[in-house]
């Protein structure tokens, strides 16, 4: 569940910021954007704590119709998120655990084959 729930995250938030600006370079550098966004999102829904649709949407700085289509993409993956009108959250019916691990290293193949092409 919880690579699934990276690919979502990932998925939406890029379409959004590609619509935002067209160059490679920019998509580049908003992959730690996601993983931010991916990590307060999670947090904020575990504590309980997202507060209104709109107050969560303003602290992901999306709009409210992407939470809304987070979490039916969450629902869709069988990750039961809800929204309690009464304590103004959202929140997991069911614990969940998201980790995310991001590992940047030269591989030493692709090094050793530049250095016999070159």
């Amino acid at each position: 569940m919880e690579i699934i729930f990276f690919i979502i995250f990932f998925k939406i938030f890029h379409a959004k910021i590609i619509n935002k600006s067209r160059t490679k370079t920019n998509c580049k550098l908003k992959v730690f954007e996601y993983i931010n966004k991916l990590a307060l999102f999670h947090t904020l829904v575990m504590q309980e704590r997202t507060g209104t649709p709109h107050e969560f949407a303003e602290r992901l700085g999306v709009d409210r119709a992407t939470v809304y289509n987070i979490c039916s993409e969450l629902r869709s993956h069988d990750i039961e998120i809800e929204y309690s009108r009464l304590r103004q959250t959202f929140y997991y019916k069911y614990p969940h655990l998201v980790e995310i691990r991001l590992i940047i290293r030269q591989h030493n193949d692709c090094a050793n084959d530049k250095n016999v092409k070159g």
